[in-house]
């Protein structure tokens, strides 16, 4: 730590920030101090004049201190791509967008980025347009993070079972982070348990039971109706093994 001093002598909150990160995440100093955390962190400071509260970046250094330990081309190439997407700096979005590209920058191929087009391949071979991909992971970023495999999954099981089409995936795109196996499968279960038994009405979506906290879903649709419906907690309570016709079976 103390080999930052001489070399930074602003005092500023966002560096005093950055210090502590770097004293409790020590590896982040594998990386060049001078060459690349430093830069990162003058980086970071100009993120202001873009319009980034100090409070965001304050909370995103926090959530994800391996940032500092990005080549310097890198950073800045993504913050330009995140910038050119149209994603309002004042908003925490702009920095879940950040978080969501930058592992994909360091996979090039010429001027493309070959995990993007690859996660974009994706949702276009299930008929999204472009236009459409854009528009959720500008509400969502966090719907582009994981493989295209686990992408894949998530699109089609709701494709198959609820016939949604992008418009759906739209309004709710925060569905793509969700485990398919731990919570996605289980609730769906109960929820279409109980729907055949009349016990809730058509008015009742499935996203209201995906969204709520573990808590409150036992609670409101599992232990509720368990003695009426003892099915239920049997549903919930399963090992999901997934299984999505046309893209190879049991994944």
């Amino acid at each position: 730590m103390d080999s930052l001093k001489p070399r930074s002598q602003d005092s500023s909150p966002i560096c005093q920030e950055v210090a502590d990160l770097i004293a409790s995440n020590p590896v982040i100093l594998d990386r060049c101090i001078q060459d690349c955390i430093i830069p990162v962190l003058n980086f970071l400071k100009s993120y202001s004049d873009h319009g980034v509260p100090d409070c965001n970046i304050k909370k995103f250094l926090i959530s994800t201190p391996r940032t500092l330990g990005l080549e310097c081309d890198r950073f800045n190439e993504t913050i330009e791509v995140v910038k050119e997407l149209g994603i309002d700096p004042s908003t925490p979005t702009f920095l879940s967008a950040f978080r969501a590209i930058a592992p994909m920058s360091k996979w090039t191929c010429g001027d493309k980025w070959t995990m993007w087009e690859e996660k974009f391949k994706v949702f276009r071979e299930l008929g999204w347009s472009d236009n459409d991909i854009l528009s959720m992971f500008k509400k969502n970023p966090g719907c582009m993070v994981g493989t295209e495999w686990r992408i894949r999954r998530g699109l089609v099981f709701f494709i198959e079972k609820y016939k949604w089409k992008p418009s759906e995936f739209l309004l709710h795109p925060w569905l793509l982070r969700l485990s398919l196996e731990k919570r996605i499968s289980p609730r769906c279960a109960v929820f279409e348990i109980l729907k055949s038994k009349g016990i809730i009405g058509e008015e009742l979506k499935v996203t209201s039971a995906l969204k709520v906290a573990e808590k409150d879903f036992m609670e409101n649709y599992v232990t509720k109706y368990q003695e009426q419906v003892p099915e239920v907690m049997e549903a919930y309570k399963k090992k999901w093994v997934i299984e999505i016709s046309g893209f190879g079976g049991c994944w």
